[in-house]
C-alpha cells in the first residue's frame, strides 16, 4: 500500500508547522500574516500547508486554494485567482454578487467568463488596477465574515499578472496597522527558481516586506523519513535503502517505500514514478495518459470529451468512472473542488507526460484541439493555443494565441499578452495557411471602423506593438512596426506578400508614428503621419481620428503649433463623434501641448485638468497617468517645480497600482519624478524611487533608473562596486534612450572626473552627446549645454593635480567641448521661460571656463568678471530650485571671493554650501569645501609639539606644492588664494621647520614625515 497524502501523518515538521501557525496568526487567533514557503519538489510543502489548513478550519477559518499550472508560454493570466474566485463564488454567491456590483472587473476573472466565447469575443475590459481592486475587495468581503486563509500553490509557474497581484496583496498589508482577517500562503519550488527565473526578483521584493515571513522547507531528517516509511516496510534493510535514496524528500520516500514493498526499486526516478502507473489496468492508464496531456489539472468534462473524441464512438460513463476511481485509489489522481482531477504531485504528471511517445502526444493534443474548437467541453484560448502548437496545428494555434493575447490585455496583463501575441506572429510570419486563417476579435479601439475589414495580420502587429510598449519594451514595439512597414514597402505582386490595402498601410503608419513619440529614435515621425492622413478618407471614422491625433503631435512639435492645434481640435471632434473617449482624450492632450507652445500655458493646464477629471471619473487610468505626466511637464517648463514634482509622483504612484509600471508615461513619471526630487535636494527619496530591487524592469527601464541612481551616487562620491554597477547599467541604455544618456552622461562625467580619470570623463561626454544628438535632434540644447558645463568644471578641478606641461592639453580639450556647447546655445533663443534651465547651465559653463583660465594661469580673467560670473551662476541655480548645483556654485564662488581678498563673503558662501553638502552627504563637494581651508588661519605663535613640527592643513597643502616646485603665483591659483596669502603661509612653514629656504623646508618635511 501507499501513503495517502491527504490522510497520512505529518512527521518531522513540528518546528515548521509551529512557525507557520505563528506567522499566519493562527496561534493567537489574529489573522493577517503572510508566508512565502519554498522548497524542492516533493519535499512536503503541500502536506505542510494541508496541515495548516486543517488547523485553520478547526479554528473556524475559511480556507481556499489556487493552483498555478505549467502552461509554458501560453499561460492564462490570473489562472490561480480564477480558481479561488470560483470557489468563493460557489461557497458564498451573495458576497460575490455584492462585490460584483461595485467592482464589475471581477466578472472578467470568474471561471465561466474565462472560457472561449462562440464568436471568439468577450465583452468588457478591465485594467490591472481594476482587477487588483476587485480581487482585493472580494477577499476582504469574504474575510470580513470569518477569517480567510488563502493559499496559492506552485507560484514558480505563476504568470506575470498573478505575480504582480500577489505582490499587491502582500504590499498592502501594514504590520503596524489593525489586524487583517486575511492570511496568505504562497508556495514555490525553490529548485526551479534559477538565476534568470522571473520569480527570483519577485521573491527578493516579497522578502523585504515587513509582513512577509519567508520559510525554506529543507529535507526531512533521516529519523523522520524512517518514521514516515517504517510502518510500510518490515525489513530494516529496505527501510535503510529508502532512507538513503530519498535524501529527505517526502514524496520520493513514499514512492520508494511503495515500490520497495514489492521488492522492486527502480534506479531512475522517472521509472520510480511510473511504477505507480504500471499498477493500473490498461483503461485507467489510458485515462491517466490523456489527463497528462491536458496538464496537471483537467476538468472532468474536458477529459470525458477528449476520450470520446479518441474513441470515435459513444463513451462509457461507467467505464470512465471506474478508471478514474482506480487512478484515485492508487493515488495517481486526486479530485479537485472544481469538478476535475489533478495529479497527486507535479512530478508524477511530468513523468506520465514524458513517457508518451511523440506520435502519441501529437494525437492526444489534436484530440484536445478538436474538442475545444468544437466547444464540446469548456476551455480557454490559452489552453487551445498550447494544445494546437503541440499538435502541430499552426492555424488554430495562431488564432487561439491571438485570442488569448486579447484576453490578457483585457485583464491588464500586457507582459503575458506579449508572449501570446508573439506566438501568433511567429506562427503566421511566413505567408501560408496559418496567416490566411488568422482572425482577430474586434476591439473597441481605432483599428477598424464601420464597414471596414482590416487585415488580421496588420491588426495583430499593431496590438503586439501596443502590448510591448505597455510591458516596457517600446523599442521592440517600434522595431516590429518599422520592420512591418519596410516589408510592406518591398512587397509587390506577384511576390510572396501582396501589397497592403491603403487602410491597412495607414494602420501601420499611425501606430508607427504614435510609437515614435514613446520611444527615442532617429526616425522622423512626420513623414509617416503625413502619409497616414493622406491614405485615410476624410470621414468620421476611428482610424481617421487616430491618424489626426498623431499627425497633430508631429505637426505641433516639428512644424507649427498653431497648425498642430487645429489638427488636434479636428481629431477631438471626430473622436467624440465616433464615441472613442480614449482617442478624444489623446487629442485634448495634444491640443494642450500646442496651446503651451504658442504661449498660453494657463489654457493648456486648464485643458489638462479637464482631461484629468474626466479620466478619473471614468476610471481611465492610462489617460489619467498621461494627463498627470503632461501637466508635470508643463509645470516644469513654467518653473513650478513643486507642482511638477507632485504631478510626476502622483502619476508614478498610480502607475504602480495599474500593474503596468514600465509603460511609457508610467516609467517616465517615475524617472522624472526621481530627477525632480534630486534637483530639489531630496536625494534619499530620489534614490528610493529609482531603486528597482525586487522588481524585474526591462533593460531600458533598468538603465533609466540606474541613471538616476548614478546621479545620486556620483554626488555622494560612492565607490565601487555600487557606483560602477550603476554606471554600467546606465551606459547600456544610452544608445536607446536620450534621458538615460543625458542624466547618466552627466553623472558619469562627475564620477569619472572625481576619480581623476580625465580621458574617461571626456569619452563619457562625447558618447553621451553623440547619443543625445542622434535621439533628440530637436531638443538637444539643454542636454549638451549641461554636459559642457560639467566637463569644464572637472577640467578646472584637474589643473591643480596636473603638471604644468600638461595644462595645454586640458585647455585644448576645454576649448573643443566649449565650442560644441556654444554652437548649440548660440543657435537657439534662450529667452523663453521653458529655456530657463539652458540659460542657467550656459552661465555655469561660462563661469567654469573663466575658473579654468584662472587656475591654469592662461589668459587669466579680470577678477571682477570672475566674481560676477560665479554670482550669476549661483543666482541662476538658486532661482531654478537646483539645490545641489546651487551649493556647488556657492563653493566655487567662495573660492573666487577668497582669492580676490574678500574672506568674509567667502566664509558666508562656503558655510551655506557646506550645510547643503553635509545634509546631502555629498562627499566630493565637502572635499572641495575642505580645500578652501574653512575659517582657520595659520597661527605663527601656536606651540609646536616636541619632536615633530605642527603644520595646519593649509600649510601642508602649500608645502606639498612647494615640493613640486610651484611658484607662489601658481600655488595661489591652485588653491584659489592670493599670492600674498601664499607668501604668508610659506613664511610660517619656514619658521616652524627652522628652515632657511624652500628647498631646506622640503627636505626637513620629508625627514619628519610631513610629506609623502
Amino acid at each position: 500500500m501507499a501513503l495517502d497524502p491527504r490522510r497520512s501523518p505529518l512527521v518531522g515538521r513540528d518546528r515548521e508547522l509551529g512557525e507557520l501557525v505563528a506567522a499566519l496568526g493562527l496561534e493567537e487567533a489574529r489573522p493577517g500574516g503572510a508566508v512565502v514557503l519554498g522548497g524542492d519538489a516533493g519535499v512536503g510543502k503541500t502536506r505542510l500547508v494541508a496541515a495548516v489548513r486543517g488547523r485553520a478550519e478547526a479554528a473556524g477559518w475559511r480556507t481556499v486554494v489556487g493552483h498555478c499550472l505549467d502552461f509554458g508560454d501560453s499561460a492564462l493570466p490570473y489562472l490561480p485567482v480564477t480558481e479561488v474566485l470560483g470557489r468563493l463564488a460557489e461557497d458564498d454567491p451573495a458576497t460575490t454578487q455584492a462585490v460584483l456590483a461595485d467592482h464589475p472587473a471581477l466578472a472578467r476573472l470568474l471561471p465561466r467568463q474565462r472560457l472561449r466565447a462562440e464568436d471568439g469575443t468577450a465583452a468588457g475590459t478591465a485594467s490591472r488596477a481594476e482587477v487588483v481592486e476587485a480581487v482585493s475587495a472580494l477577499l476582504s468581503a469574504t474575510a470580513a465574515r470569518r477569517p480567510l486563509l488563502l493559499v496559492v500553490e506552485d507560484a514558480h509557474w505563476a504568470d506575470q499578472a498573478t505575480r504582480e497581484l500577489l505582490t499587491s496583496l502582500l504590499s498592502r498589508r501594514d504590520p503596524g496597522g489593525p489586524p487583517s482577517p486575511l492570511s496568505l500562503v504562497v508556495t514555490y519550488r525553490s529548485d526551479d527558481v534559477h538565476r534568470r527565473h522571473p520569480m527570483r526578483p519577485v521573491l527578493a521584493q516579497w522578502t523585504r516586506l515587513p509582513v512577509v515571513h519567508r520559510l525554506q522547507l529543507e529535507g526531512l531528517a533521516d529519523d523522520a523519513v524512517r518514521d514516515l516509511v517504517g510502518g510500510l516496510l518490515d525489513a530494516p534493510d529496505l527501510v535503510r535503502t529508502v532512507v538513503e535514496r530519498a535524501e529527505g524528500n517526502a514524496f520520493f520516500a513514499e514512492e520508494l517505500a511503495s515500490a520497495a514493498a514489492r521488492r522492486a526499486v527502480p534506479d531512475d526516478l522517472a521509472d520510480l514514478l511510473l511504477v505507480r502507473l504500471d499498477r493500473l489496468d490498461e483503461a485507467a492508464r489510458q485515462v491517466v495518459r490523456v489527463a497528462a496531456a491536458g496538464g496537471r489539472v483537467v476538468s472532468h468534462a474536458l477529459l470525458a470529451a477528449v476520450l470520446l473524441e479518441l474513441g470515435g464512438g459513444a463513451a462509457d460513463p461507467l467505464g470512465l468512472e471506474a478508471s478514474l476511481r482506480e487512478a484515485v485509489d492508487q493515488h495517481v489522481l486526486v479530485p479537485t473542488s472544481g469538478g476535475g482531477y489533478a495529479f497527486r504531485h507535479a512530478l508524477l504528471a511530468e513523468a506520465a507526460y514524458d513517457d508518451l511517445l511523440p506520435g502519441e502526444r501529437a494525437r492526444l493534443h489534436a484530440a484536445y484541439v478538436a474538442v475545444l474548437v468544437a466547444g464540446t467541453a469548456p476551455g480557454t484560448a490559452a489552453e487551445l493555443a498550447r494544445h494546437a502548437r503541440a499538435a502541430g496545428d499552426q492555424a488554430v494555434a495562431a488564432r487561439a494565441a491571438a485570442e488569448a493575447g486579447d484576453e490578457a490585455m483585457r485583464v491588464g496583463a500586457p507582459q503575458d499578452a506579449v508572449a501570446l501575441y508573439l506566438i501568433a506572429l511567429d506562427l503566421t510570419a511566413p505567408p501560408g495557411p496559418a496567416r490566411e486563417s488568422l482572425a482577430v476579435a474586434p476591439a473597441p479601439d481605432w483599428t477598424a471602423g464601420p464597414g471596414d475589414d482590416p487585415d488580421p495580420h496588420v491588426v495583430l502587429v499593431v496590438r503586439t506593438a501596443g502590448a510591448l510598449s505597455q510591458a516596457g519594451f517600446p523599442d521592440r514595439g517600434l522595431a516590429l512596426l518599422h520592420d512591418e512597414v519596410r516589408a510592406a514597402d518591398r512587397s509587390v505582386s506577384p511576390g510572396p506578400l501582396a501589397p497592403l490595402a491603403p487602410l491597412d498601410r495607414a494602420r501601420l503608419l499611425v501606430a508607427l508614428s504614435a510609437q515614435l513619440w514613446l520611444t527615442d529614435s532617429d526616425l522622423d515621425p512626420l513623414p509617416f503621419s503625413v502619409e497616414a492622413v493622406t491614405l485615410v478618407p476624410d470621414a468620421p471614422t476611428a482610424l481617421r481620428a487616430r491618424a489626426l491625433v498623431v499627425h497633430a503631435l508631429a505637426t505641433t512639435r516639428l512644424v507649427d503649433p498653431v497648425e498642430g492645434g487645429a489638427l488636434a481640435r479636428r481629431a477631438r471632434d471626430l473622436a467624440d463623434e465616433v464615441g472613442l473617449t480614449v482617442v478624444a482624450a489623446e487629442a485634448s492632450v495634444a491640443l494642450a501641448r500646442a496651446e503651451d507652445l504658442v504661449g498660453d500655458t494657463r489654457a493648456a493646464l486648464e485643458r489638462l485638468d479637464g482631461v484629468l477629471a474626466a479620466a478619473r471619473a471614468s476610471g481611465d487610468t492610462a489617460t489619467e497617468i498621461r494627463a498627470l505626466h503632461q501637466t508635470a511637464s508643463l509645470r516644469t517648463a513654467a518653473g513650478d517645480h513643486a507642482g511638477s514634482t507632485a504631478a510626476y509622483l502622483e502619476a508614478a504612484r498610480r502607475a504602480q497600482g495599474t500593474g503596468r509600471p514600465w509603460a511609457p508615461y508610467a516609467l517616465d513619471s517615475r524617472v522624472l519624478g526621481a530627477l525632480a526630487l534630486h534637483t530639489a535636494g531630496d536625494w534619499d527619496n530620489a534614490l528610493a524611487l529609482a531603486d528597482a530591487s525586487g522588481e524585474d524592469p526591462p533593460p531600458v527601464a533598468a538603465g533609466l533608473l540606474d541613471s538616476v541612481r548614478l546621479a545620486v551616487l556620483a554626488g555622494r562620491g560612492a565607490g565601487d562596486p555600487e557606483a560602477s554597477a550603476a554606471l554600467g547599467g546606465s551606459r547600456a541604455a544610452w544608445p536607446l534612450d536620450g534621458v538615460a544618456a543625458a542624466v547618466g552622461g552627466g553623472a558619469a562625467i562627475d564620477l569619472l572626473g572625481d576619480r581623476h580619470d580625465v580621458e574617461g570623463m571626456l569619452r563619457a561626454h562625447d558618447e553621451a552627446v553623440g547619443h543625445v544628438t542622434r535621439l533628440y535632434p530637436v531638443w538637444v540644447v539643454w542636454v549638451q549645454v549641461r554636459l559642457t558645463a560639467l566637463v569644464l568644471g572637472q577640467l578646472a578641478a584637474a589643473v591643480p593635480r596636473t603638471a604644468s606641461a600638461d595644462h595645454a592639453g586640458l585647455l585644448v580639450a576645454a576649448e573643443r567641448v566649449l565650442a560644441a556647447g556654444a554652437a548649440v546655445w548660440e543657435a537657439h533663443d534662450l529667452a523663453p521661460v521653458h529655456r530657463r534651465e539652458v540659460r542657467v547651465w550656459r552661465d555655469r559653463a561660462l563661469a567654469e571656463r573663466l575658473r579654468l583660465a584662472w587656475v591654469a594661469g592662461a589668459d587669466a580673467p579680470d577678477e571682477d568678471a570672475l566674481v560676477s560670473a560665479w554670482r550669476t551662476a549661483t543666482t541662476g541655480f538658486q532661482e531654478h530650485g537646483a539645490v545641489y548645483e546651487t551649493a556647488r556654485s556657492r563653493a566655487r564662488l567662495a573660492a573666487v571671493l577668497r582669492a580676490v581678498g574678500d574672506p568674509a563673503a567667502a566664509r558666508t558662501e562656503a558655510a551655506r554650501a557646506r550645510e547643503v553638502a553635509q545634509r546631502l552627504r555629498a562627499e566630493p563637494l565637502l572635499l572641495e569645501l575642505r580645500g578652501l581651508g574653512g575659517a582657520r588661519r595659520p597661527d605663527p605663535s601656536a606651540p609646536v609639539a616636541p619632536g615633530r613640527p605642527s603644520l595646519t592643513d593649509r600649510e601642508r597643502e602649500v608645502l606639498a606644492l612647494v615640493a613640486e616646485g610651484r611658484s607662489n603665483g601658481e600655488i595661489g591659483r591652485r588653491l584659489f588664494i592670493s599670492t600674498k596669502t601664499v607668501s604668508v603661509h610659506v613664511s610660517n612653514v619656514l619658521a616652524k621647520l627652522g628652515a632657511a629656504g624652500r628647498t631646506e623646508a622640503v627636505a626637513v618635511a620629508r625627514r619628519e614625515g610631513l610629506l609623502r
